[in-house]
C-alpha cells in the first residue's frame, strides 16, 4: 500500500478567489478509466496538494484533478497523470 502526494497549480476565476475553489479528485487504475459522475476525493477550499490514502501498490493509479468554484460552476479538466510511488 502507499499513498500518493498530488499537487497542481491553482486555478484562477473572475469571481471566486483561489482560496475558496475546491477541487476534485478523480482516480482510476486504467487509463482513461476515471468516472467523473462521483469525484473519489475532495480536497478542502484553496488547497493544492492532497495525500491519498494508502491505495494498492499492485495496480497502476491515475489521477484527474479538476475545480470547482463557489457557484458550483467545474472545469472539464481530462489531463491525466499516472502517479508514481518514489520509494521503488
Amino acid at each position: 500500500m502507499s499513498s500518493y502526494r498530488l499537487t497542481w497549480a491553482a486555478a484562477k476565476d473572475k469571481v471566486t478567489p483561489s482560496s475558496r475553489i475546491v477541487y476534485s479528485i478523480y482516480r482510476a487504475t486504467s487509463p482513461g478509466g476515471e468516472n467523473f459522475s462521483a469525484p473519489t476525493y475532495t480536497t478542502r477550499r484553496g488547497a493544492v496538494t492532497f495525500v491519498t490514502p494508502p491505495l494498492p501498490s499492485n495496480v497502476s493509479n491515475f489521477f484527474v484533478v479538476r475545480a470547482r468554484d463557489a457557484a458550483g460552476n467545474r472545469d472539464r479538466n481530462r489531463h491525466e497523470r499516472l502517479g508514481r510511488n518514489l520509494c521503488y
